[in-house]
């Protein structure tokens, strides 16, 4: 950022002041790159940054940034933590402790491992940003329970008490379902029962049988004659219809054609035919003499021809001969016709007569194959032996009662089958219910264990009880003292069970809980206020007290809550960044706050801080400091001790 070039410090272990001047005007620290330094920690531990882009992180006119910190006395050695980035490419971390050297992910992995807190934890119990000392007292009491809650890893509790309500209900839930499809499975017989009336009815359709299998048997024959009868009448229909048929065929008149007028008219149609063809190919040749006609001129010389005369003498003999076969081929065309047509209708009558003998032959044919059929089929008629009526009624009854058993067997058999299930669903569910109460008795243990009264409850109290202790001894040289309530009870009935966490329902008059049994008490607000005695002898809230008050309460919580919270983590790194955190007080406060302060970070075994203030009084009274000189646009640092 505004540090351009090679800056490197060494810091001593206690309180070192921030500072920062202008070389053009030493009464100006704003802009200077405090913060920035501080920020440069963060970035290289974390990764963490406040611009846009990473880039936006190397100094104007540089190709890189590197940031290196050591760590020192970190178990196993000191540790040296290098973040560096060229401009335009990938940042790399490096870390190394002794001969080990990491990078990337194994280096962020060691990392997390050695510092035991994520950067939201170490921000807010380690590094006091300004304006940020009071976030903790601007929150509401709800707010506030919430982060105390994260920073004294209470909140892996209340998400237990979470899962195991949801786990309870629904636990509950399928007591109730259990309970519920029991009440609604249908009773049914001893299975045992229903098998002895399930083999008395098999046994029944088994007299039934054979009776009617011989009933059916004679009723066979019957209904065999019957159909044969019914085979043989149709035949005789068949038969009747066939030799009306043939005997309407035989009874139509053709006379057959002679064959000598037959053959006569077919002489004659030939011999016209014959010269009505002669005919024409006369008329044809003439008309072709008559189309190339004669001019007079020689078609060789193309002179006049000698014999002019001659030629017109055959050309008008040619259109003579033309008019002559025109007139023939006239003539013979209407005998030609007729000729045709009667011997056409002569043909024709022959057809038909030849069509007829056919028809005739046919149907002779036919009847006589019925007529075969029916033989055959009189012949394969049964005798009849028994009273088919009295048999078929014998036959009905006796359907009807094995109709009957077989539906009882049926009936029986399913009955069988749903009894059988009923008493398997039953064992099931047995087995279930006796497993779901056991699993709902325990979840009701495990929710009385972390509810309100529970595990949670004690654990609670027992770290309040400590951090309030640590932070009224912080507060002591102030003669400042805190009360950490964790919650207040209300008039209103409550809305969970305080021993299992169960939720009541909304209605006043219920008095206990269904799940546990406890009594239903008032309802309880889980709030942390913050309740503060200056001795003015006004005990009240954080929020409501002045602002000096306000600042050193907020300051103590917060670096008892991190002090605690890296015990608990056994995280080895024990330092505190602030920046300019008593800026809004008068002087006189800030002076006196600050040293208090400073105090206050030495109580709560902090090796290392480093504070950012515009007192100088308050600065030249620690033992080092870091000096930040702006000139220009870039900045540089220096150790002084």
């Amino acid at each position: 950022m505004c540090f351009a070039g090679d800056h490197e410090l060494e810091l001593p272990a206690g309180p070192i002041g921030l500072v920062a001047s202008y070389a053009a005007n030493p009464r100006r620290s704003n802009w200077a790159g405090k913060t920035a330094f501080l920020e440069s920690i963060e970035y290289a531990l974390r990764g963490r940054h406040r611009k846009r882009v990473e880039d936006a992180l190397i100094t104007t006119g540089a190709d890189e940034l590197v940031v290196e910190w050591t760590l020192a006395g970190a178990p196993g050695g000191d540790v040296v933590v290098r973040r560096a980035r060229p401009r335009g490419g990938p940042t790399v971390l490096h870390v190394s402790q002794g001969d080990r050297v990491l990078q990337r992910d194994a280096a962020e992995v060691f990392l997390e491992d050695l510092l035991r807190i994520d950067a939201e934890d170490e921000r807010s119990t380690t590094w006091f940003r300004q304006d940020d000392v009071l976030a903790l007292v601007a929150k509401t009491s709800g707010q506030r329970q919430e982060t105390i809650n994260r920073w004294l890893e209470l909140t892996v509790w209340a998400r237990a008490a979470t899962r195991v309500g949801a786990k309870l209900r629904a636990a509950q839930a399928e007591v109730g379902a259990i309970v519920k499809e029991r009440s609604f499975l249908p009773e049914h017989r001893d299975p045992e029962l229903v098998e002895v009336d399930l083999a008395s009815a098999a046994a029944r359709v088994e007299e039934l049988v054979g009776p009617y299998e011989e009933l059916a048997s004679l009723a066979k024959g019957g209904a065999a004659r019957a159909a044969a009868l019914a085979k043989v009448e149709a035949l005789e229909g068949t038969l009747r219809a066939a030799s009306k048929g043939a005997q309407a065929v035989r009874e139509q008149k053709l006379d057959p054609v002679p064959a000598d007028e037959l053959e006569e008219a077919r002489g004659a149609a030939r011999a016209h035919a014959g010269a009505l063809h002669e005919a024409t190919a006369e008329l044809a040749k003439a008309e072709q003499l008559e189309y190339e006609g004669f001019d007079g001129q020689c078609p060789v010389t193309c002179t006049a021809c000698p014999a002019a005369d001659q030629v017109r003498e055959q050309a008008d003999a040619v259109s003579r001969r033309v008019a002559a076969a025109g007139d023939t081929v006239d003539k013979l065309t209407g005998p030609k016709r007729d000729a045709d047509k009667r011997l056409q209708a002569l043909e024709d009558r022959e057809q038909r007569v030849r069509s007829h003998a056919e028809r005739l032959k046919e149907s002779i044919a036919s009847v006589r194959l019925v007529n075969e059929r029916l033989v055959e089929a009189r012949r394969q008629v049964p005798a009849q032996t028994t009273d088919a009526a009295a048999v078929a009624d014998q036959l009905a009854d006796l359907r009807q009662r094995l109709d009957d058993a077989r539906r009882a067997e049926a009936g029986l058999r399913a009955e069988l089958a749903a009894a059988t299930g009923y008493v398997k669903r039953s064992a099931e569910l047995e087995t279930r219910h006796a497993s779901a109460a056991a699993h709902l008795r325990a979840l009701r243990l495990a929710a009385q264990a972390v509810g309100p009264g529970g595990i949670v409850a004690r654990l609670a109290a027992s770290q309040l009880d400590d951090l309030e202790d640590r932070v009224n001894a912080l507060l002591a040289p102030a003669s400042l003292g805190v009360t950490v309530a964790w919650s207040r009870e209300t008039q209103d009935p409550a809305t969970a069970c305080g021993v299992c966490g169960a939720p009541f329902p909304k209605s006043a008059k219920v008095k206990e809980c269904e799940t546990c049994g406890a009594a239903r008490g008032r309802n309880r607000v889980d709030e942390l206020e913050l309740l503060v005695d200056d001795g003015s002898g006004e005990v009240e809230d954080v929020s409501a007290k002045s602002g000096g008050a306000k600042v050193l309460v907020a300051a103590a919580v917060r670096l008892v809550a991190g002090a605690m919270l890296r015990e608990r983590r056994g995280c080895p790194v024990q330092w505190a960044l602030v920046d300019e955190p008593f800026g809004p007080l008068d002087a006189e406060n800030r002076e006196a706050l600050a040293r208090t302060f400073v105090g206050m970070l030495g109580r709560v075994g902090l090796e290392q801080a480093i504070v950012v203030s515009h007192d100088a009084a308050l600065v030249a009274a620690l033992p080092a400091r870091i000096v930040v000189e702006r000139e220009g646009r870039a900045s540089r640092l220096r150790a002084e001790v």
